[in-house]
Parts: C-alpha cells; structure tokens; sequence
C-alpha cells in the first residue's frame, strides 16, 4: 500500500473508532474531489504564487498606493533564525512538528469527532496545514476543507522536507501591524533582527499568530502581554525555558511604538486604510474575506480597487495651513489635524503631527504607533453634552472661584486652578466660553464622572480607551487622539448622530464587481436638541471666548479650545455642519512645555485655532453657506444654583430673582442668558494648590 494509501486508511479507520460513522467510510478522495475538482491527489501541491497588487486610490481618484505583498516580507533562511525563536513558534503552533507526519492524527480526529457532534469546525492544524491553508487554500472552515487540507498536507511533506516546510512558513506568517514573517516582525516591533530577539520577544511574536489583531502589543497591550506569557509557559512546559527565566521575562514591558522598516513607508492615512480593511469585527467587509488571512490575500493579492475617503484638497488646504502657522521649531513642535464630514462620518484629511511619519510610524493625528494625547479643555464639550443630557440647563450657574479643591472617597484631594482666577459664580454658557476650569470640576462631580465616561463613548471615543473617574476628566486629563475628539464633535455637529470614523468608501475586485459601498448610516447618541443646545454654546467661545481666532468672517462655526498643564499640548477642534476638524499642537516626542514659541507662549486659541481658521477658510471656500439648526428655546431648562463640591452641602449663590433674556443679535442664535448677580455666601479662604495640581487652561 503507497504511503498515501496508508495515510487514508488511517483516517478511515480511526475515524470508525472514534465514532465518525458514515464520514469514515467516505473515501477521502471523493471528499477531497468535492472540495476541489482542480486539484487531482496525483498531481504536486503547487504553492500560491503572489497575485495582483491592490490600488488604493483618494476620493478622486489619484492613485495613493500599490499594495504588494513582497513590500511586508523580509524573506531569511532557517539557519538565520535562533533556537529561542523556533522554540516559542512550535511550542505555541505544533510542538511535535518534526515528530509527527504531515498532519497530527490524533489532533485532527478530534477536531473531526468535536465537528461531527457540534456541527463546529475545530482547529487542530499543523504547521504543515497552516502552509497549506494561507498558500493553497482558503479559510473557508468546514470538515471537507479540513480533509481537504489534511491530504495536501501529507502531499507537500513528500515534496519537501521539515526544515523546508517550517522555513516557508516563517517567512510567510503574518504578524500584525503589516508584518509578514518572522524577520519583518522582528524590524517591526523591535527595531532589530530576528537573531537578537530575546526568549520573550519571540514569544510575543509567535503569540501573535493565531490573532495578530487582537493580540498585537501597540495597540492591544493587555492581551499581548497575557498571549505572550501563554507561550513562555508552554516553552517552560516543553523544557526550553526554566519556570524562573519566564518569570523574569513575564515581567518586561511589551513595545509601545513601532520600528518601521525604511525601504517602503505608506502615507499615514493608507495605513489607516489597511488597518479598516483587516478588521475582521466590521462585518460590511466579509465580501473581502471572513477572516484576517482571507483579506490578506484579497488585500495583497487579490488585485481590488479600493476607493478612500480622502479630499486631495481638503489634504492640501490642511498642510498648508499647518506650514503657514506653525513656528518653525526645527521639528520640537509639532501639529497635527484630522478632518471629518459629519454627515457621513467620512475622514477627509489627515496631517499625522510627527516629520518624516509614515504609514508605520508615530501619527498623533490618529494615534498608532504611539497613543493619544490630553485633550485639555476641549474635552469640557464632553462633560457639557453629559450635563444637559441629565437635566441641567446652560442657564445653571455654579461657582467658577480658584482655586478648586475636590475629595471623593478613596482618593486624594484634587486641587486645580483657572488659567485666570477670580471667575467668581458664572452660568454654564460663560463657563464653557471662558474655559473656567473650577466651574467644570465641580459641574463633572455634579454630574457624576461615570456618566462623563458614557457619554464621552457615546460620542465618539472607542469604548477601548481608558477614561478614568477622576476630578480631572472634566478638564481633559484623560489621553486620545485628534481623530477620535474629531469624531466626538462630529456628532455635535450631526444633530447627535454619531458615525464611526470612515477610510474606505468603496472596494471592487480585479473585475470591477462591487464587495463594498460606505453609507452614511449612524446612530442617534444624543438628542438633537441636546447637540443642537450645545452648539450654541460651543458657538459663543469662537464669537466672544477663548476660540476667537477660529471664527469664520462668512459662515457659522463652533469649537472648543484646550490646553494642557504647562502649555505641553493646546488644541482647537470645531466645526461647521459640513465639516469637523481637530487640530493639536505639541512635541511628538513627548510633554514638551511650549513656553516662548515663535514668541508667544502656546495655548489652543493662538496656533491650533488659527490653523482650524485657515484651513476651514480655505476647504470651505466657494461653498454655501450652512447654517445650525437652533434649539427650541422652550425645551431649554431654566437655571438653577449647583453645588459647590468643595463646599458640600453649600449653594454657589442663593437663587437670583429671574431675569428677562437679552434679545439676540440680528441673525444670530439664541444665547442663554447669565444670572442675574448676587453675591456669594461666605466661604473659608480657598486652600493653596497642591504640588502637581492642575491649570489646564482655554
């Protein structure tokens, strides 16, 4: 009997053993002949030859990109790669690999046993089927397909030896963040060759095999950290490492940053792109492929179209604005602007924020390789949003006196400071416009930080991101990035309706037939009425706050500066209805004060508002002019007096007789009015500020 022959008998008769009934007794090359009527058993498995590169193209279509799959290998020998890397790959993948034949008998008939009585597909694969299923098959899961796989498998371990096998497939495993291969890998996450990497390098790296989305370190650290330490218990559980040498190296940091390769660099907003297109959670894209090895191929090989949402225009107003009015810093200080259409979620531009960034470099705009920055004040439009959408009115008045000091239970007393002391007691309205830090902590404490914390997801900011229930959040000391507060404004600016940040508008594949078409869809996260109220507060900072430099001669905008502790970062995002844009400036290398630059010490209403005012001047140039809907005045609740948290128990001020509103400027929108004076009860002398206590300004 051929060793193919013994090889189906096998199968047959264990399969009878076990139970698999009439599956067993299925010849398996009329299985494998149903699977594939190409592919005779007598034939060599011929291994997939690269494809047709994808072209990614702008909204206009100008080319932006080739995709090709050579471009994210560094193909190396088997001889290159360390024990200590061959070891944590096996030990995770196929730890038997050069014990066993093509296929592991015992693995795949229980995958086969598990499958029949569950009507699920098991895994069970080798590294032998890995090969064959990224390089001759689909990912399509099924008991043919495994069969299928199983007697390629055997096939190609006649054709080509252990070493050969194991070889191609590091070469060819892809590993997140764009990097196929352990070589790639290495230069990617490390910044080093594969024959350095230490024991707990290669068992981060072989960890992210199964999931390289899910368990990649940038942006997944926690689970990076947790697959990792799996392998270096399994390589401590086949003997190549000692209990105490992976207890050492549990306790090393996963890398926070890429170490991109210099040869090829995609533009930041391509890489935004490919990441969209890989994440196998947006089932919109499952005519690309089910899984992340199938839009792989299709991305790599698979010869697509892919239409982006990025305005050339738009592009080319936004770094013009930035090398218009950022100082030249030789680099320390940087800005970077993302830019949405509210009405479709669509991402129109994108100026990363970091010299010399590429696709797989630092982009603060969007914060991969890298992370988010404090948002400062402009996250108050946040704690505004949470306020009026549990009951309180722009007409509250609270106190805005500083300093400022909070004690919740079980944490330390917080103490901040305005930019400017002596607000004294102010309505919401003028406390947002003037940015007055105390009147926001003691309003987020009123409010509750927790519903802060919901309704900062609600609005755009991925449930992912760690916002934590301190004073502090309602001054922004919590890290995101421009693209996500763009987002968050974006559904201001929708009338509440949030649409998740959008790369891709359209796919095609090789022969112009459809896979995939972006639509504007959205979910209300808010009221309108509540957005609406809000942009008319967000109005008044930009026609008689600390946004006035935003301010559009010719059309209606709304915004919010922020700046952070010791001038390290300042901000102004806004929008019209048509437009959004988040523009932060700062050091890409770190918190850098920005003390002095270009003479003036850096706050969000001086560079950031005056890049937003001259890139909106210049994107929205030639278009009509659109108004915001107004709220309904009469849902508008009237004012009451807030709490005074650093005075429990204590009223900012008793209630003021009420006052008749000031009729609105010709053409303008409605603004609430603010309390009518009275003088504060008295209060003990304010503590000094604490060491470390926060002054965020406008």
């Amino acid at each position: 009997m051929s060793k193919l022959g013994r090889f189906t008998a096998t199968v047959a008769v264990a399969g009878t053993a076990l139970g698999l009934g009439a599956l067993a007794l299925v010849p398996v090359g009329q299985i494998v002949g149903g699977a594939s009527h190409t592919l005779a058993l007598s034939q060599p498995v011929r291994l997939k030859p690269l494809d047709v590169p994808s072209k990614v193209y702008d909204a206009k279509g100008n080319l932006l990109a080739v995709l090709q799959d050579a471009d994210y290998r560094a193909p190396i020998s088997l001889a290159q790669v360390p024990p200590t890397v061959v070891h944590a790959v096996l030990d995770t993948e196929d730890a038997t690999f050069y014990q066993h034949g093509a296929v592991s008998i015992p693995a795949l008939l229980r995958a086969l046993k598990n499958d029949v009585s569950s009507g699920g597909v098991q895994g069970g694969s080798t590294i032998t089927q890995q090969l064959v299923k990224n390089a001759v098959l689909d990912s399509q899961r099924s008991v043919n397909r495994k069969l299928h796989e199983a007697v390629l498998s055997f096939r190609l371990e006649q054709q080509m030896t252990k070493d050969q096998i194991l070889e191609r497939y590091l070469n060819t495993v892809y590993l997140g963040d764009g990097a196929y291969g352990i070589e790639a890998a290495a230069q990617t996450y490390f910044g080093t060759d594969v024959s350095r990497l230490s024991a707990a390098q290669a068992a981060l790296l072989a960890g992210e095999i199964r999931n390289p989305e899910g368990d990649e370190p940038i942006h997944q650290p926690a689970a990076a950290t947790e697959r990792r330490n799996e392998v270096l218990d399994s390589m401590v559980a086949n003997g190549h490492l000692t209990s105490g040498e992976a207890t050492e190296m549990k306790a090393t940091p996963v890398p926070t940053a890429l170490h991109p390769p210099a040869p090829h660099q995609d533009s930041p907003f391509v890489v935004e792109v490919k990441s969209a297109l890989l994440d196998t959670r947006d089932h919109r894209l499952d005519a690309i492929g089910a899984t992340v090895p199938d839009r792989l191929n299709a991305l790599y090989k698979g010869g697509l179209t892919i239409t982006t949402t990025l305005d050339p225009t738009l592009q080319r107003d936004a770094e013009r604005a930035v090398a218009a009015d950022l100082p030249n810093t030789g680099g320390r200080f940087t800005a970077a602007v993302t830019a949405i259409d509210p009405t479709t979620g669509f991402v129109r531009a994108i100026v990363p924020g970091n010299p010399g960034s590429s696709g797989n470099g630092f982009d603060v705009a969007t914060g991969r390789g890298g992370g988010g920055r404090q948002p400062g004040s402009s996250f108050k439009a946040v704690v505004l949003m949470a306020a009026l959408a549990n009951g309180f009115s722009p007409n509250d008045s609270i106190d805005g006196t500083s300093p400022c000091t909070i004690s919740l239970p079980g944490s330390p007393p917080y103490v901040a400071n305005n930019a400017e002391a002596g607000a004294g007691v102010m309505n919401l309205f003028d406390a947002t416009v003037n940015s007055v830090n105390c009147a926001y902590i003691r309003l987020g404490v009123d409010v509750g930080l927790s519903k802060i914390v919901d309704m900062a997801h609600r609005l755009g900011i991925p449930a992912g991101v760690k916002l934590g229930t301190t004073p502090s959040l309602s001054i922004g000391s919590y890290e995101v990035t421009p693209l996500q507060m763009a987002s968050v404004y974006s559904t201001l600016a929708a009338d509440g309706v949030q649409r998740p940040p959008t790369f891709v508008q359209k796919v095609t594949d090789s022969s112009g037939a459809p896979l995939y078409q972006a639509t504007a869809g959205g979910t209300q996260a808010v009221p309108p009425q509540l957005a609406r109220t809000a942009t008319q507060v967000l109005q008044g900072v930009v026609q008689r706050g600390t946004g006035t430099a935003a301010n559009l001669a010719d059309r209606p905008v709304a915004g919010k500066t922020g700046t952070t502790d010791d001038l390290a970062n300042a901000w102004f995002v806004g929008y019209t209805p048509h437009l959004v844009a988040a523009v932060w400036m700062g050091s890409p290398t770190g918190q850098v004060p920005m003390h002095g630059v270009g003479g003036v010490d850096v706050f969000g209403g001086t560079y950031p508002a005056r890049i937003f005012h001259d890139f909106m001047s210049a994107g929205l140039a030639g278009q009509p002019v659109a108004a915001f809907t107004a709220p309904d005045p009469s849902q508008i609740p009237p004012g009451h007096f807030l709490i005074a948290q650093d005075s429990p128990g204590a009223l900012t001020a008793p209630p003021p007789p009420p006052a008749a509103p000031a009729p609105p400027a010709p053409g303008a929108p409605p603004v609430p009015p603010p309390p009518a004076p009275s003088p504060a009860p008295p209060a003990p002398p304010p503590p000094a500020p604490a060491p470390g206590g926060h002054h965020h300004h406008g």
